[in-house]
């Protein structure tokens, strides 16, 4: 918001008029106050060719220029969109606005990754690791408006795919970025789930104290497991994106599945590589189990015949997979304590069966493949979703007393 408060008083006026019209529909009196603002826009250091193409999207009601300068700005310090958008997939496109200032963090990180993934995958998979090229980039969110306002904030920009008109594009790939919402994150860490796993959360017998974090560390480490998680989508014997096997088809049914295949190697990266990545590696390690034992799985708490997001069942796979296997301990009051070594052969004997269907699902046909990963999804769901597992009602008893907390 620094750059917003910084304008005068008449361009912050045509600034929130710009916002509510938008909030209302594209006409002509949004685009007259677009107008209004595309001086203040460049003062921001958004492109220019982003701001006309921009307009003429608010002129007739054709956005495919639009997407592309957009995509095109994918080295800005600044990038800015107005347009039919959505937060997310499952919702429809409805006119929005989002202001985004690159992190300082983006560039540095992602420098550390790459020079370190041969190392990194190496010691995850025996192979050197390979991210396919995938771009990721970290923003912190200046201004957002219309659809780009939830209740729960958005945490993250997939284009073209998130803009209305994409699939007008002739090769939506050359359009692709995957813009990360830093701040959006931090935030909901700070707010959602650290409060909850205070003082109820042990490592190794050591609580996670946010006084003895610095902002800069924890900046870090919250980077740092964003940028390894998107680019670990890219990576493994089946990747998400150009693999013979497709998984993104397979919806809901594969979707946790990915989700917890990706954090569990992140967090497995995270424990054998913290002298490649440095100290915030630690401090990622903790955010990652907190995020899944205190948030996510709250969100995929209740099963008995009500559907829940990839995201509620991703955690919902982390606590009766570490709960459930003598990993720790769980109290009476709900306290956890768990042991590194121990939740890393946890997750690994969870990776080693994934990655093996995975590799067998690449040796096969495209049918044959898809029949192995919806195999896996059942055995996996059965025994750590269903309430056939026997520590299922105890750990749904604790996610509970932890949502009331």
């Amino acid at each position: 918001m620094e750059m917003i408060n910084k304008l005068e008083k008449s361009q912050q006026k045509n600034w929130n008029d710009f916002c509510q019209s938008i909030e209302e529909n594209i006409d002509q009196d949004s685009f007259e106050k677009y107008i209004a603002v595309k001086d203040i826009l460049l003062s921001f250091g958004v492109r220019d060719t982003v701001i006309n193409a921009i307009e003429k999207g608010c002129r007739h009601q054709d956005w495919k220029e639009a997407i592309i300068a957009f995509s095109n700005s994918y080295h800005d310090d600044v990038c800015f969109y107005a347009g039919p958008m959505t937060p997310n997939e499952r919702l429809d496109y409805k006119n929005g606005l989002i202001l985004l200032k690159k992190s300082d963090l983006s560039q540095p990180i992602n420098d550390k990754i790459h020079k370190n993934m041969s190392s990194i995958g190496l010691r995850l998979f025996g192979s050197p690791c390979d991210f396919g090229g995938r771009r990721v980039e970290l923003y912190n969110v200046i201004s957002s408006a219309g659809s780009m306002v939830q209740k729960t904030p958005p945490i993250a920009l997939f284009t073209p795919f998130y803009l209305k008109g994409w699939k007008e594009l002739g090769d939506q790939n050359l359009q692709r970025r995957t813009i990360l919402f830093h701040s959006a994150v931090k935030d909901r860490f700070l707010t959602k789930t650290y409060p909850k796993a205070k003082q109820r959360f042990k490592m190794d017998d050591k609580i996670f104290d946010l006084d003895e974090i610095d902002n800069d560390q924890l900046n870090e480490a919250i980077a740092l497991w964003l940028l390894l998680h998107e680019m670990m989508h890219a990576s493994g014997p089946l990747p998400l994106f150009g693999a013979k096997v497709q998984k993104l088809p397979l919806g809901k049914l594969y979707g946790a599945i990915e989700e917890a295949r990706v954090d569990m190697s992140v967090w497995t990266i995270l424990h054998h590589c913290e002298d490649i990545l440095g100290k915030s590696a630690q401090t990622a390690k903790y955010i990652i189990l907190m995020e899944r034992l205190f948030r996510s799985s709250l969100l995929g708490s209740n099963l008995q015949g009500k559907p829940v997001g990839a995201e509620g069942e991703h955690g919902l796979f982390w606590v009766n997979l570490l709960l459930g296997q003598n990993v720790g301990s769980l109290d009476t009051e709900g306290n956890v304590s768990l042991r590194a070594d121990d939740i890393q052969r946890s997750l690994m004997t969870f990776l080693g069966e994934v990655y093996e269907s995975e590799s067998s699902a690449t040796d096969n046909d495209k049918d044959e493949g898809r029949q192995i990963l919806e195999d896996l999804s059942s055995r996996l769901r059965e025994r750590y979703l269903s309430d056939k597992n026997i520590n299922f009602h105890m750990n749904e008893n604790w996610i509970q007393r932890i949502a009331q907390a």
